[in-house]
């Protein structure tokens, strides 16, 4: 009895152009499903992924290297404005908490800060108050954190002060798919959710400081 040899056929790789990679981050940018994206360029998911992991890798980087340049500088802040919001990951049972701040100094000028958690607790907020400059006066929501960690120092009202922080949530939930309500998407790892933040985060510090 005799028996044929079957040889699996593979196409050969094709190293993705400049352009690709540039298209990638547009589209990715605008909130298109990278299932999307693969069609498109016609690459393979994993591509696209690799691609896209390769860059915001650097974008977080890039982000703990402002924050450490930031408190080596001398800059003096009047105010914090914190705020958190939770999201998912992998799976619906999986919560993340995303700890966003902005920091305003005497001169009006405001930075952006942000810290990712499974919990919304009191170590959390420390951990994310190591990253925060000092000031006399948070504004911030109810949570209970805030008034174990910063105090008489935190007002816990609603104001104009605590708009700004609230601003810059919906700017989150506008440019991360992961973020929008109601949204089936979720990122597929905590580490993939925060180079993603780390790379708005970074960019908005840097297109505010222009």
């Amino acid at each position: 009895m005799s028996s044929t040899n079957k040889t699996k056929k593979y196409r050969p790789y094709k190293r993705m152009t400049k352009e690709e990679i540039e298209l990638i981050f547009k589209m990715y940018e605008e909130k298109v499903e990278l299932r999307k994206i693969a069609r498109i360029l016609g690459r393979s998911l994993s591509s696209i992924q690799y691609q896209l992991k390769k860059k915001l890798k650097i974008y977080k980087e890039l982000y703990n290297q402002f924050i450490n340049l930031l408190k080596k500088a001398n800059i003096v802040f009047s105010y914090l404005c914190l705020d958190e919001l939770y999201t998912f990951y992998g799976k619906k049972s999986n919560k993340a908490y995303i700890w966003s701040a902005v920091g305003v100094t005497k001169t009006g000028r405001k930075f952006y800060f942000y810290f990712l958690s499974k919990k919304k607790d009191i170590e959390s907020l420390l951990s994310f108050n190591f990253d925060l400059p000092k000031v006399e006066k948070y504004y911030t929501d109810g949570h209970f954190a805030y008034s174990n960690v910063y105090g008489i120092k935190a007002s816990q009202k609603k104001s104009k002060y605590t708009n700004l922080v609230e601003n810059l949530n919906s700017q989150m939930r506008d440019k991360i798919s992961y973020l929008v309500r109601k949204s089936k998407g979720h990122a597929k790892s905590l580490k993939w959710l925060d180079y993603r933040l780390a790379m708005f985060f970074f960019n908005l510090n840097l297109k505010k400081s222009k």
